[in-house]
């Protein structure tokens, strides 16, 4: 690729947008465990309808919002490791990856049905789809998606 390829890569303002955007989710990171809200919330939000709740919603939130894997993942996950920690859970809690999965699952459907989902954009565009037709075909598969990842946390919530 070459010297000329690598400065014209460094020359672009997403790449340093991309940056700014890990280095503060690493710093919102920081602050909910300086704050101490992770265990504020632990405490709020105690029992395990909450905390599927809490585990399905935030990062489909945050993924419809953000457009962004990387953004629910560095901000929702030390979220909900938090409150499994600080439920007294061990590292080697067995809710723990049931949880970790369907936050994921949650978080991807939502990235997959965000508007700001670039990927999805740049694709519309290339092919010359109408984005709004596009999304609404979208949304059952993504629900099936979300579907799945809800049975199979209770799949391994049994295994557990």
């Amino acid at each position: 690729m070459g010297p000329r390829f690598v400065a014209g890569v460094l020359r672009k303002a997403e790449l340093y947008q991309l940056v700014a955007l890990v280095l503060s989710i690493l710093m919102f990171k920081d602050v909910l465990g300086a704050s101490g809200a992770v265990e504020q919330l632990s405490r709020v939000a105690s029992g395990p309808g909450a905390l599927f709740a809490l585990t399905l919603c935030l990062p489909f939130l945050v993924g419809l919002i953000s457009g962004i894997t990387v953004a629910f993942v560095g901000s929702t996950f030390p979220i909900i490791l938090g409150i499994l920690g600080a439920a007294g859970a061990p590292a080697d809690n067995p809710q723990l990856m049931p949880h970790l999965v369907l936050g994921l699952f949650a978080g991807f459907t939502g990235v997959m049905v965000s508007p700001l989902h670039v990927c999805f954009i740049l694709s519309c565009q290339f092919f010359g789809v109408d984005l709004a037709q596009a999304w609404r075909r979208l949304l059952w598969p993504c629900a099936l998606l979300l579907a799945c990842g809800v049975a199979w946390f209770f799949v391994l919530m049994r295994l557990a």
